[in-house]
């Protein structure tokens, strides 16, 4: 892509060839100090968009996808629509991505993405097979250089901007070691927890207290005490129901449930239900223990079943798992104009204004909780808009507080001679309540001037997309739990609207 066409923060000149690359070996990662390009490069990257995380079991979503640093590994992302890409942030809490080279550094472009929905990213540091086996051995023949390597990986993270680390040691310790594996857990944890606010880290189901590789599929006495030196455990993939029991009974003796991420394999290697389609089956079943979550490899959906319809794969892998909304958007403003980070055009006020495919999830913006059907042939802004003829679901789930002089709903939208409406859905008084709001009528200059004054748009049904404004008083509802759009003023409508773009944000002339 274009660097016209790139984020301003990622559209410099010297940054448009930049590559995201692992760390290879340790003495890489014991020499490795901040690049100055990189850095003004990555001090762009927004920070996590705050939401309000939901109570219960969390969501851990493990990325594996052909060795990884594909397509994604570029700042200005590539000409191919149908790239591996991403969108159902809403329904998890953590992102990881994966490869197996020894440090892996999530690219810009998943961070950048991640943070715009308020998803923690973390990298992975792993060490398999016999040539793991020797790194962990010069690992951990000194605090010195035990100390030095968790220092590394902490200034590593605070200067590619995420938030967290994946441990995964696949190969035996020797036992004189094991206290030093013990205490780099704790060392890292605490120092990312000290350097970065909200920072975790998760260990690996994996070595075992004696130093021998036994996967435990559980919680238990043989690998606690790598859990209790960090934020959690990602259990192995072949459970049992009898793993899962004792793992809750385990986990809640130290009041942790949430911090025990069962695995499931997309790809269903020893997993429950044998993974693909019948990937919900897993999930099923550990909600039925009440632990959290690890999704691993579900860039199987592009994998096996080709790129050519990938994105309708997509949805319907994620509509399958059935996933509660993880996380509620809690401040104003709100604004998003429903890009997935690709298309087939790319749009700048309802015009096309690059007719070359494209993918880079950098340009991939805040994200509604209903994703409906996205429309790639059409758009106000970014590569698409979204397509609803029903309202079943709310379009928006949120958590916002309405300031006292209310707030104002933008939608731009099209057909223009198509009625629309709000329905939102809130509290007031501790009470829940539902209301329907219809558009403002405003005199066309004054709508113009209206909708400048708010940076909505410069014209009144520009290139055929329309603006409805929508009032929402504090006195009528206190805080907005859901914004559903429907067409022609009722809730059941068939009608077909495509949305290019909705703000909510403080108004300032009620």
């Amino acid at each position: 892509m274009d660097e016209h066409f790139l984020p301003s923060c990622l559209a410099r000149k010297e940054h448009l060839d930049y590559e995201c690359k692992p760390i290879y070996s340790l003495t890489q990662l014991l020499k490795w100090t901040p690049n100055e390009t990189e850095k003004q490069l990555f001090n762009n990257v927004p920070d996590m968009k705050q939401s309000t995380a939901l109570d219960g079991p969390k969501v851990l979503l493990c990325h594996d996808m052909k060795g990884g640093y594909l397509d994604d590994r570029f700042v200005k992302g590539c000409e191919d629509k149908d790239a591996f890409t991403f969108f159902h942030w809403s329904k998890i809490d953590h992102f990881v991505y994966f490869s197996h080279y020894l440090v892996t550094i999530p690219p810009i472009t998943w961070t950048t993405a991640a943070h715009h929905n308020g998803v923690l990213v973390m990298g992975t540091f792993i060490t398999e097979g016999d040539g793991g086996a020797e790194i962990c051995k010069v690992l951990f023949s000194s605090e010195e250089v035990m100390h030095s390597a968790a220092r590394r990986l902490v200034d590593v993270a605070m200067h590619y901007k995420f938030e967290g680390w994946l441990l995964n040691i696949e190969n035996e310790i020797l036992e004189e070691h094991v206290d030093l594996l013990i205490k780099f857990i704790r060392l890292l944890t605490n120092m990312m927890h000290e350097n970065i606010k909200g920072s975790k880290v998760i260990w690996y189901d994996s070595v075992i207290s004696s130093g021998k590789l036994k996967w435990q599929n559980e919680l238990n006495s043989l690998n606690s005490c790598f859990f209790n030196e960090c934020d959690g455990i990602f259990l192995n993939y072949c459970w049992k129901d009898e793993h899962l029991q004792r793992s809750l009974d385990f986990s809640k003796q130290k009041n942790r449930q949430y911090d025990v991420f069962v695995g499931v394999d997309v790809f269903g290697r020893g997993c429950y239900g044998g993974g693909g389609m019948n990937t919900n089956l897993a999930i099923n079943k550990i909600n039925q223990f009440d632990l959290s979550l690890a999704i691993f490899a579900f860039g199987w959906v592009h994998e096996t079943l080709g790129k050519e319809n990938f994105h309708e794969n997509q949805q319907k892998f994620w509509s399958s798992l059935e996933l509660k909304t993880r996380r509620l958007f809690c401040t104003l403003p709100f604004e998003s104009n429903f890009c997935r980070g690709f298309g087939k055009f790319y749009f700048k006020n309802g015009l096309i204004v690059n007719d070359r495919e494209w993918c880079n999830l950098s340009l991939q913006d805040t994200l509604v909780t209903n994703y409906g059907s996205y429309c790639i042939d059409d758009g106000f802004e970014g590569g698409g808009c979204l397509s609803i003829s029903e309202s079943y679901d709310p379009l928006l789930e949120c958590q916002i507080l309405v300031p006292a002089n209310g707030c104002l709903i933008f939608i731009l939208y099209k057909p223009l001679n198509q009625s629309i409406c709000t329905n939102i859905v809130g509290k007031h008084d501790g009470s829940e309540k539902k209301l329907i709001l219809y558009p403002l009528s405003l005199e066309k200059q004054n709508k113009l001037n209206f909708l400048q004054d708010y940076n909505i748009i410069t014209e009144v049904g520009i290139n055929g997309w329309n603006t409805a404004t929508f009032w929402l008083k504090n006195e009528d509802i206190e805080v907005i739990n859901g914004i559903y759009v429907t067409a022609g003023g009722k809730e059941e409508s068939k009608t077909s609207l495509l949305l290019g773009k909705i703000k909510v944000t403080r108004s300032r002339h009620m």
